[in-house]
């Protein structure tokens, strides 16, 4: 894992700072094969860092509350460091410089990114070490995919993922909802800021909560409580809000106190889905020990990159559905909120930000019930495991002491 996070972040960073070099002056067609070219380099160099980087996890620590850590860390970490690029754009502004020349501000943030991640990527590879034990000879692709078939945990978790499309519709109409239904766009930025305390949240308590478990703790039952932690909230965002959305005159903005309940409510929504994305690292290193105790293999680049994919059908397919469902409805793009929706569509908006994600959730629920890694079993598949390695290496070194007779 560790010479992927060495050597992929430079071109990471290169593909980066090549975004922001492009010229307006070009012809539209170079532009669009040059933006092109460049989105794929990006997903395909950013795939070889952020893999190994996530597996690197499962390889540091078999332990699940130090592995739950290391994930809320991150969580904090990959927060405050990925927020301060939009900081800096957004100060640019200000400047006089920056404020006559935007191209020059996000190249420069471009750079300013491109140095930070070399840098916090080469301190993690200098302190960081690998202790899991790995075959030497590495598996097949096709050898791989029969290992996931027979990954139980692993492919109820990569349905769960596969139902959370439908919360993530909500995130991508956010912006229609608080422009349109709440009529004024100011609350665009207020929203953004209110959620960004869930990722630190979810960074500091959830290890904590882990820890303080013991020997109780359960991932399994910790994602299942975050899901129904977020059904009820939306239904009591739903229930709370529908009278200052839903019955104000048409085209007015919204009252002081739903703005409040509506900014509220969507920083409590961010809460146990960042604490279920910090579990759900941790239940994914479980499903990497999983295929260990079952089959002697370990591959966690494998199991890593099937969740990575299922990750892009998430952000692929939400954006498109979640549009696809405006334009049924009628939604007409508007001018510095001129336009007033139609009814229909306000009631999609309505229902897409509170009532739709709680049955995305819900539906997350059903594989997590064939989740067959519970906190006591995983325990002791990790004790098994450890034993395993224990003989492994005895055996190999009573073979190293060998020496035939001639």
């Amino acid at each position: 894992m560790r010479p992927y996070i060495k050597w992929a972040p430079w071109f990471v960073s290169l593909v980066m700072i090549l975004f922001f070099i492009g010229s307006a002056d070009a012809p539209p067609v170079f532009n669009i094969i040059y933006t092109t070219i460049l989105f794929v380099g990006l997903d395909v160099t950013y795939t070889a860092f952020d893999i190994p980087m996530g597996a690197l996890a499962f390889s540091i620590t078999p332990n699940g509350i130090e592995r739950t850590k290391l994930f809320g860390v991150s969580s904090i970490v990959r927060s405050v460091v990925g927020a301060l690029p939009q900081v800096f754009v957004a100060a640019a502004a200000w400047l006089p410089y920056f404020k006559s020349h935007t191209p020059q501000a996000y190249l420069t943030s471009a750079a300013v990114s491109a140095i930070g991640i070399i840098f916090l990527t080469r301190l993690t590879f200098r302190n960081t070490r690998e202790r899991a034990e790995h075959r030497e000879d590495v598996p097949s692709v096709r050898e791989c995919f029969g290992l996931l078939f027979k990954n139980r945990p692993l492919l109820m978790l990569f349905l769960g993922n596969i139902f959370f499309v439908v919360c993530k519709i909500a995130e991508q109409v956010s912006f229609y909802f608080v422009a349109d239904l709440m009529f004024d766009r100011r609350y665009n930025v207020v929203v953004d800021v209110i959620k960004f305390p869930g990722f630190l949240l979810a960074g500091l308590i959830v290890p904590k909560l882990i820890e303080m478990a013991g020997r109780k703790a359960d991932s399994k039952r910790f994602y299942q409580l975050c899901c129904v932690s977020a059904i009820v909230i939306h239904i009591l965002f739903a229930v709370v809000c529908y009278r200052g959305l839903m019955l104000k005159e048409p085209g007015s903005p919204v009252s002081l106190l739903t703005g409040a309940c509506v900014i509220l409510f969507t920083g409590l929504t961010t809460i146990p889905l960042e604490f279920e994305s910090v579990v759900q690292n941790e239940m994914e290193a479980e499903t990497v020990d999983y295929i260990e105790w079952k089959t002697g293999t370990r591959v966690e680049g494998i199991m890593l990159s099937i969740m990575s994919f299922t990750g892009k059908i998430e952000n692929t397919f939400s954006s498109s559905i979640g549009l696809a469902i405006l334009g049924l409805t009628g939604y007409a793009q508007h001018v510095e909120g001129s336009m007033i929706q139609n009814a229909q569509t306000n009631w999609a908006l309505f229902l897409m930000t509170t009532i739709v994600p709680a049955v995305g959730y819900l539906l997350m629920l059903i594989p997590m019930h064939f989740y067959n890694i519970t906190g006591d079993g995983h325990r002791q598949m990790m004790k098994e495991i450890l034993e395993r390695r224990v003989l492994r290496k005895e055996q190999r070194a009573q073979e190293d002491e060998f020496v035939p007779l001639d």
